[in-house]
């Protein structure tokens, strides 16, 4: 069924003689052949040979494959052409292919490659139909995929802090084009990638002294190219030349060498320095066996008056101690004998001393014109 048949008949006559011939000679027959040939028909149902001839569906033909166009790089853009076929009002289908097996949901003319296509061929089958025609497919050559374009820095990073020994410095990431970044930090000196400094943050340390510090910052992706980007130098000073602190002379008097029991004494100090820094530090003054601390500030410019803590009638050495600071040392002075009397016998109440708290600064801070 389904098959051309050729027809071959023939024809022969015996010779013979015919005198019908004006001249009387014979006339004589060879084989005569014929080739007919028909078209296909088709069986009817039931494989009888019988039935009405029916006409064959036409298959789709695919006469120039598919091409694949775009950057075949993870997150890039790829694009599948329609091929060429052998008739025209057809509709197309699309599946894209990994190593030739389906991508689940890649059913579109476009495809973006994804981190498991890193390295993979990656291709594409079109399928080509019609109403009333065989459907045709066909599948376009491979692109293997590469790794995406390193992420872009859109503002570079940025190193805070103080610039200086034992200080911490800390380095931002930085602005970059792609998201869902991990970065990776490098310290340099002088450019020179400091040994183990792979952290945010960073302790200036002595070889850092007279150099410059920045950070290089590394951005990852899964499936891209690593991306860089270095923050501004920041300069560490030299150490620092050490100031040898210098003299200091302190000048202490007693304002008042007697007072009656129960009253206070006073004593004034004065600290003398050539020092750029106004002296500060404590103040001690002690007087016999009992003593007293104040602070000396850089409002007071050196100069307090400080009450003594009450003492019993006697005489009683008067001494003066200045602790120094960073840039002055320490001095001393004896601010002299006082003396303190007996309270004289009157009326109740008369005579009751109503002075500051022991240690109390009564005044100060204004610089006298000359050592006392």
């Amino acid at each position: 069924a389904g098959r051309a048949l050729t027809i071959r008949p023939y024809g022969k006559r015996p010779d013979y003689r015919q005198e019908n011939r004006r001249d009387g000679e014979l006339v004589s027959f060879t084989e005569t052949f014929a080739a007919i040939t028909t078209a296909p028909v088709a069986a009817a149902p039931g494989g009888g040979g019988g039935g009405t001839p029916t006409t064959p569906t036409p298959t789709i033909t695919n006469t120039v494959k598919p091409v694949i166009t775009g950057d075949a790089v993870v997150g890039g853009a790829l694009a599948a052409s329609q091929g060429t076929w052998s008739t025209d009002g057809l509709t197309f289908a699309y599946q894209w292919l990994r190593d030739e097996e389906p991508i689940e949901g890649a059913t579109s003319a476009e495809y973006a490659p994804v981190v498991a296509d890193l390295g993979k061929a990656v291709s594409v089958k079109v399928t080509a139909t019609k109403s009333g025609s065989t459907p045709g497919t066909a599948t376009s050559d491979p692109v293997t995929v590469e790794k995406g374009a390193a992420p872009q820095s859109s503002a570079a990073p940025e190193i805070t802090g103080t610039p200086e020994l034992g200080e911490t410095l800390t380095v931002s990431d930085g602005e970059w084009d792609l998201e869902d970044l991990t970065f990776g930090y490098q310290w340099l000196r002088d450019g020179e990638a400091i040994e183990g400094a792979t952290e945010a943050t960073y302790l200036v340390t002595e070889d850092d002294l007279g150099t410059e510090l920045a950070a290089e910052v590394t951005a990852s992706k899964d499936g891209h190219e690593d991306g860089s980007a270095t923050s501004e130098p920041v300069a560490v000073p030299d150490e620092p030349d050490v100031v040898e602190p210098v003299e200091s002379v302190t000048k202490a008097r007693l304002l008042g060498k007697k007072v009656k029991q129960g009253n206070r004494g006073q004593v004034k100090v004065r600290v003398l320095t050539e020092a750029e820094e106004t002296p500060t530090g404590t103040i001690t003054v002690t007087a016999g066996r009992k003593s007293v601390e104040v602070e000396l500030s850089e409002a007071d410019n050196g100069t307090l008056k400080i009450r003594l803590p009450k003492l019993k009638p006697g005489k009683h050495e008067v001494s003066v101690e200045y602790s120094g600071d960073d840039a002055t040392l320490a001095s001393s002075d004896d601010a002299g004998i006082l003396k303190v009397t007996k309270k004289s016998k009157g009326k109740k109440g008369k005579g009751k001393n109503k002075s500051k708290a022991q240690g109390e600064r009564t005044g100060g801070g204004r610089p006298l014109p000359s050592l006392l």
